[in-house]
């Protein structure tokens, strides 16, 4: 591992924005799904993984929000955690070819994980930069389609990557549609005009009563060339055998429509349906009955029209016999609506539309054997014809895309939480970093923040696209032919957030600040480097943990004693404080005591404890008991011990502050589970205890205190914190260069940045 000296981070507005009513949603919220714990609750200004500060939003999907940031640190990171989506972008990077098609997809650089208020881990990925997508796109043309001649080149590339996928790296991507497809990012002064425009110009916002903050989009220029393919999420490995349900309502190929088995052939069907959305405005399968729900009898009806009835397709269907009868023919459980390809392709624009029809007519088959592969679509005559296909796409040659003769590489960090699964399965979150290049200071990246990928149909219509999103600079606007140039909507002005602050209550103020950057936890045992094998790394964990001790202390003697003069210390009150927390927290969580978690927590924390309580299934209780302390040496032999006392005032806020206490608590603990049955005969009630779970457990608990205009709140606990690694080490605010004075203004920024 090596580092160079960290940039600073900016310092981000706290005023001069449009604050957006409470009331309207706006960017993910609009989302049919939305969740708010599914997205880590991102802020301008914040530094992810003590490296990449966020400059600016850049979008968001159903299960993410996309961020442009800035790489602070220079560090090469060994090592990698494959959960599903990396595992398939590994397995991608690894295969050793010279195939063109592997040059357009959009490539993993790294990923890492933060833990947001509730102290549920959100996993990153840091990938290659790119502007908007397609969709997008063809929402500032006012026919919102395009040519045949704007087709082709896109085709014949999507094409060429499925043809990787394929026979090279035998992926199945499974949902192939407009919004996965993103044109080329533009040069390094895009994204750095993108970045002074925020900090000049601050995009509205809305501010929840939590704390969250919900901004709205910038929509970055995109730079010249063909999209690169994205998302992987949903990609399945093609040499297992598959029949789970995937691809979007409108995508989906006749064999996940009936339950059957499907292979690399429904991305055949999936570019046909994409490249028939690119060029006409209807979509081809609607699928929808007379109240607007997408229906299977209305989209399998609306495939019999367009291809004619199968015959012995569906007899290899376990459920081809609800939809057709022994002989094939269609049972009319939805009536089959008088269309045929050639009438609906009407209004489709260019030359070469016979080709294009011949072309979906090929693609578009019952039976995944009758369709061609995505090799056979690029050679054959009918798409020579369609899409200008030229054989030398595909001469064998190095690929120009070498991203470390690069010297401004710009990324993108997708953050993903889990997703709590319709029956209730617990939450499983992953969180990992590796980052295979080197990165100077001052690199510009983008972030991704997000939750564990779905498909999902469009949520929006590209009217409130435009409405929820802004271009960064008026100047830089389409000014294409037939582009109307896009007028951001001037919300009218509110107060603003320093205006604001002054007027806040202690009831008013949110409890969820985050933890205090720079927080350092030494850690224990073998998670320590050996003074042997690793003496560097040791010796810097150690020197690094006596000077924080010594700032803290210092910081915190300041903010009692200098800035809030005569503040008690609570030195010897800050383990029972912790202590009788711990146990009422864990207490009324297995109690399911919804109030009792609001007054014990922060926010954050206390939502993700209802909403798992709410999860438990019905008649299921829980209870939980505290044993004993475990007397360890990492305690000091008292089961309790403070490991961090940090403080720092709030800016803009008058007479406030925020001080947080890390405390480690080594204890036994048992939990019972009660599920209950009622004898239906004499309605007694009866409690069925299961084994009980008895187990040692290590715990970091932060408890907060927050003091506003002179009044202060009771302690509370805002989450839970991880032991600091030699990883963490190149954070900024580790740095050897900075004062402690510096250090504290640092973090007094962050704190600001956070609010």
């Amino acid at each position: 591992m090596s580092s160079s000296s960290p940039a600073i981070p900016r310092v981000f507005p706290t005023s001069g924005f449009d604050i957006i009513d409470a009331a309207d949603p706006v960017e993910e919220e609009t989302l049919p799904s939305y969740r708010p714990e599914w997205y880590y609750p991102v802020r301008l200004g914040e530094v992810l993984d003590g490296r990449y500060q966020v400059l600016a939003k850049l979008g968001y999907g159903v299960t993410s929000t996309v961020w442009l940031c800035r790489d602070l640190v220079w560090v090469f990171v060994r090592g990698i955690d494959r959960t599903h989506e990396l595992a398939i972008y590994n397995h991608i990077n690894s295969v050793e070819t010279d195939h063109m098609g592997k040059s357009f997809i959009r490539q993993l650089l790294g990923h890492f994980h933060v833990r947001g208020p509730s102290a549920e881990p959100h996993l990153c990925l840091v990938l290659q930069p790119a502007g908007i997508s397609v969709d997008q796109y063809l929402g500032f043309f006012s026919e919102k389609v395009m040519t045949l001649q704007d087709l082709k080149p896109c085709l014949r590339q999507v094409l060429g990557v499925l043809d990787f996928l394929h026979t090279e790296a035998h992926i199945i991507h499974t949902d192939l549609q407009l919004k996965n497809l993103l044109l080329p990012a533009g040069d390094a002064k895009t994204f750095s005009d993108l970045e002074e425009a925020e900090i000049e110009d601050p995009s509205p916002r809305k501010i929840l009563d939590n704390g969250r903050e919900i901004y709205l989009s910038q929509l970055p220029i995109p730079g010249n060339g063909l999209p690169l393919l994205s998302d992987f999420g949903e990609a399945r490995f093609g040499n297992e055998v598959h029949n789970e349900d995937i691809m979007p309502n409108a995508y989906r190929a006749p064999e996940v429509v009936l339950k059957m088995n499907w292979d690399y052939k429904v991305d055949v069907w999936n570019v046909a349906i994409m490249a028939w959305d690119i060029v006409c405005r209807r979509t081809l399968f609607q699928g929808k009955n007379s109240d607007g729900i997408f229906d299977d009898r209305v989209h399998l009806a609306e495939m019999v029209a367009i291809m004619g009835s199968p015959v012995d397709f569906v007899q290899r269907s376990s459920v081809g016999s609800v939809f057709w009868d022994d002989n094939g023919k269609w049972k009319d459980l939805a009536p089959v609506p008088e269309i045929i390809l050639d009438v609906l392709a009407a209004d489709i624009q260019g030359d070469g539309k016979e080709g294009f029809l011949e072309f979906m007519r090929r693609a578009l088959k019952w039976a995944p054997e009758d369709r061609p592969t995505a090799r056979e679509l690029l050679f054959d005559t009918c798409q020579r014809r369609c899409a200008g296909f030229h054989v030398t796409i595909f001469c064998r040659r190095k690929s120009a895309h070498n991203t470390k003769a690069k010297p401004n590489i710009i990324a993108t960090i997708t953050t993903i939480a889990s997703l709590c699964r319709a029956r209730g399965q617990q939450q499983q979150q992953h969180f990992t970093m590796a980052l295979s290049l080197g990165r100077t200071p001052g690199f510009t990246r983008q972030i991704n923040c997000t939750a564990s990928r779905i498909y999902a149909a469009n949520s929006s219509s590209s009217q409130q696209l435009q409405q929820q999103q802004r271009w960064f600079s008026q100047s830089l606007a389409p000014q294409a032919k037939g582009v109307e140039e896009f007028m951001p909507v001037k919300r009218p002005l509110e107060k603003s957030l320093k205006i604001r602050a002054k007027e806040l209550s202690i009831d008013s103020m949110p409890t969820d600040l985050g933890l205090l950057p720079g927080t350092f936890i030494r850690p224990e045992g073998k998670n320590m480097p050996s003074i042997f094998r690793e003496p560097r790394d040791r010796l810097r964990m150690e020197w690094v943990g006596l000077k924080q001790w010594f700032q803290n202390v210092a910081g915190t003697f300041a903010y009692h004693k200098y800035f809030f003069h005569g503040l008690p210390l609570e030195l010897k009150a800050r383990r029972q404080e912790a202590m009788r927390l711990h146990q009422q927290m864990c207490t009324e969580f297995a109690r399911g005591n919804q109030d009792a978690l609001k007054q014990i927590c922060c926010t954050g924390l206390a939502n993700n404890l209802i909403r798992r309580s709410r999860a438990r299934g019905p008649g299921e209780k829980v209870s939980w008991n505290l044993l004993k302390y475990n007397r360890t040496p990492s305690t000091w032999f008292t089961g309790v011990h403070v490991v961090q006392d940090r403080s720092t005032q709030i800016p803009e806020v008058p007479e406030s502050g925020v001080r947080q206490v890390i405390v480690r608590i080594a204890s036994k603990q048992s939990t019972h589970t009660y599920t209950e049955y009622i004898d239906q005969a004499t309605r007694q009630r009866t409690l069925v205890p299961s084994p009980e779970k008895v187990q040692d457990c290590t715990e970091y608990v932060v408890i907060q205190k927050l003091r506003i205009k002179g009044e202060e709140k009771p302690w509370q606990v805002w989450g839970y914190a991880t032991p600091t690694t030699v990883d963490d080490l190149d954070s900024p605010f580790f740095s050897s260069e900075l004062t402690v004075r510096e250090r504290l203004e640092m973090m007094q920024d962050m704190v600001q940045g956070k609010r």
